[in-house]
């Protein structure tokens, strides 16, 4: 067990030689985890959304053909609940 929590406290030292992180890189890493989240726990779920639909709906606020209205509020719900709406 100290092993590993050695190994976990030499991957932190080195990661917080990259600190502090540009904003724009904060930015970009919160989209792209939020749309994954969004994308990975929907498709968990049944929705048939793509990774790329998912983005389009969430940064852009552009429906996909072809699917249905419950799908994208599937994508969009959690997002404004939590006041992350991209679009």
């Amino acid at each position: 067990m100290k092993n590993i929590i050695d190994r976990l406290e030499q991957k932190k030292q080195k990661l917080d030689t990259f600190r502090p992180l540009d904003q724009a890189l904060l930015q970009s890493l919160d989209q792209w985890f939020t749309v994954e989240l969004a994308y990975n726990s929907n498709a968990i779920e049944g929705n048939t959304l793509t990774r790329r639909e998912t983005a389009l709906v969430i940064e852009k606020g552009i429906t996909a053909a072809g699917k249905t209205l419950k799908e994208h509020l599937e994508v969009i719900t959690p997002l404004l609940s939590r006041g992350l709406d991209g679009c």
